[in-house]
C-alpha cells in the first residue's frame, strides 16, 4: 500500500532542498550532505534518491495499491501505470492526511482517525488474501536475509501485540538460534515510533540478531501503533 508516494526522487530532493533553504541555521559540517526538516542525507544517498523512478522501475510486489491525498489533485500515473501492468490500481485517499501530515510536530499530531483506520483495515485484508507467495506468513512472521557486519544471515521478524487488552505493539527479531540467549529490549527514541531515528533501532535488532540474540522494539503506549487505553495525549515524547 502506497499512500501518497514519491514516484519520482529528482523533484522530492528539490523539495527537500527547498525546505532547507528556509531554515534558520547553516548546513551541516558534512560535505555534500543536506539537512531538511531535521534529517540529514549524505551526497551518496541524495544521487540514489535523485536516480528513483518509479513508473521505470518494475514493480516487486505482486499487487500495489496507490492512495493519494484527500486534500489536493492525485498524481495517478503510478496507479495508471500498475493498472496497465495487471500489477495495482487506485483506491480512495483516506480522509484526514492532510490534516495529520508531517508537516506538524511528530509530539503535537493527532491520532489517525477511525476512519482512516478502518481503512487500513481493509487495505491490510486485501493485500493478505493477494499474498499468494507466502512471504508473510499469516501468524504475522516473515523470513528475510540480511546483510549485517559479520556476514548475511537469515533472520526472522515478527509482528507482536502484548500488555493489557494487547495495545502494546512491536517486532520481534531474531533467528532460530536465539531461543537460549538473552533478550535486548529497545523502546522509543522521545515521541519516535519503534524504527529509532533514522531506522538505526532496526539496524541495530537485525545485528544483534545475525549474533544470536533476540531484540524486541516496541511502542510505547500512546506512540506509534501502541493504542492508549484511557483518554490521555497521544504521541507524548516524555510519558511517565
Amino acid at each position: 500500500m502506497l499512500w501518497n508516494p514519491v514516484t519520482r526522487g529528482r523533484p522530492y530532493v528539490r523539495e527537500l532542498q527547498a525546505i532547507a533553504a528556509s531554515a534558520a541555521r547553516a548546513t551541516p559540517l558534512v560535505e555534500g550532505a543536506l539537512e531538511s526538516a531535521g534529517s540529514i542525507m549524505t551526497a551518496q544517498t541524495l544521487e540514489s534518491v535523485r536516480a528513483i523512478d518509479l513508473i521505470a522501475e518494475p514493480p516487486r510486489a505482486g499487487h500495489i495499491l496507490v492512495a493519494g491525498r484527500d486534500d489536493m489533485a492525485p498524481d495517478t500515473s503510478l496507479a495508471d501505470h500498475l493498472a496497465a501492468l495487471g500489477r495495482g490500481g487506485r483506491v480512495p485517499a483516506p480522509p484526514g492526511l492532510g490534516r495529520h501530515d508531517g508537516r506538524a510536530p511528530v509530539h503535537g499530531r493527532a491520532r489517525r482517525g477511525a476512519a482512516i483506520d478502518r481503512r487500513m483495515g481493509q487495505v491490510a485484508r486485501e493485500l493478505l488474501a493477494l499474498d499468494a507467495k507466502g512471504a508473510l506468513r499469516r501468524d504475522g512472521r516473515a523470513l528475510r536475509g540480511v546483510a549485517t557486519a559479520s556476514g548475511a544471515a537469515t533472520i526472522e521478524e515478527r509482528m507482536v501485540r502484548f500488555g493489557a487488552d494487547h495495545r502494546l505493539f512491536g517486532v520481534l527479531t531474531r533467528t532460530s538460534t536465539s531461543a537460549d540467549r538473552p533478550v535486548v529490549v529497545i523502546f522509543n527514541a522521545g515521541a519516535v515510533h519503534r524504527v529509532g531515528p533514522n531506522r538505526v533501532s532496526v539496524t541495530l535488532a537485525r545485528e544483534l540478531a545475525a549474533a544470536g540474540l533476540a531484540v524486541l522494539r516496541f511502542d510505547l503506549e500512546g506512540i506509534g501503533d501502541s493504542v492508549r487505553r484511557t483518554p490521555g495525549r497521544e504521541n507524548h515524547p516524555y510519558p511517565r
